[in-house]
């Protein structure tokens, strides 16, 4: 039987002999090959990632679950499993172009995301209409200027019609409150500058440009109601070279910002990002 279909483990579990090879042999027994496994141990624990070429056994990734539910409760495994054939859904929450949105689309469009999806864009910029419309992405207008709590809650009523697995966050310029994390069932993942110098009278860019910082950082993260700061996935750092303007500076962060968004998507995608305490774990 011809495989045209490669799946993806994520799991972690109490440090025990004989994990490695009930895995391994969980697989032989259906006679699938392994293509890429990667372990580790850390904290009496164990982390791991298989990916496997596979025949049509299983339609579905709760198909699976199903069979491997016995041994995932008999060494208490926490785990996460993914077909590459199905696309995984991306909400975007974006205010304007300039965080990178175009680009996105762009490659999501160039089949650069093969199992991604963004099921809808919701702005509170009527100009981001036509980019939508561009991409074919269903557009929501919200009125950022309205009571805060009816602002959060048509927010909240769209993104619990589509029901995306993940929230991107694209240049977006509100705050989402503890509550509004709390009742969201999907991870939101945004960009956040770091190494730069803070004012809160002025904007973060132009405090580096004025300080002269050397290296400018952005991290690509996970906002959690619970965690604070979140859980880092992605993160990359630049140089900021001799007579660099400031506007110069701006350009160089968001190009950071578009790149560890990019990144950040893709691992997760991927079933390559592991969340263990109040950290993320990222498998190659």
């Amino acid at each position: 039987m011809k495989a045209s279909v490669s799946g993806s483990l994520l799991l972690r579990g109490p440090q025990r002999v004989g994990l490695s090879a009930a895995i391994s042999g969980f697989f032989a027994e259906y006679e699938l090959a392994i293509t890429k496994r990667e372990e580790f141990i850390d904290d009496e624990h164990e982390f791991s990632r298989t990916q496997w070429t596979m025949d049509d056994r299983w339609g579905t990734e709760a198909e699976f679950e199903d069979e491997f539910s016995a041994i995932a409760e008999q060494w208490e495994l926490i785990y996460s499993v993914r077909f590459n054939n199905r696309k995984q859904t991306v909400g975007i929450l974006s205010s304007n172009e300039s965080g990178g949105l175009i680009e996105l689309l762009n490659k999501h469009d160039l089949d650069y995301f093969p199992n991604l999806e963004f099921s809808f864009l919701l702005s509170d910029n009527e100009a981001l209409q036509a980019i939508a419309d561009r991409h074919a992405i269903p557009f929501f207008l919200l009125n950022a200027k309205e009571d805060p709590l009816v602002f959060e809650e048509k927010k909240l009523d769209i993104i619990n019609r589509y029901q995306p697995e993940y929230l991107s966050l694209v240049g977006y310029k509100h705050a989402l409150s503890a509550n509004l994390l709390a009742n969201l069932t999907c991870p939101v993942i945004d960009t956040h500058l770091s190494w730069l110098p803070h004012d809160v009278n002025v904007d973060s860019y132009t405090s580096a440009y004025e300080m002269g910082v050397k290296v400018i950082g952005v991290l690509a993260k996970i906002i959690t109601a619970n965690v604070s700061g979140g859980l880092i996935v992605e993160q990359e750092v630049a140089r900021v070279g001799v007579g660099l303007t400031r506007d110069e500076l701006s350009k160089l962060g968001l190009s950071l910002e578009h790149a560890v968004l990019v990144r950040a998507l893709l691992m997760l995608s991927n079933n390559k990002t592991l969340i263990y305490k109040n950290r993320t774990i990222n498998f190659s």
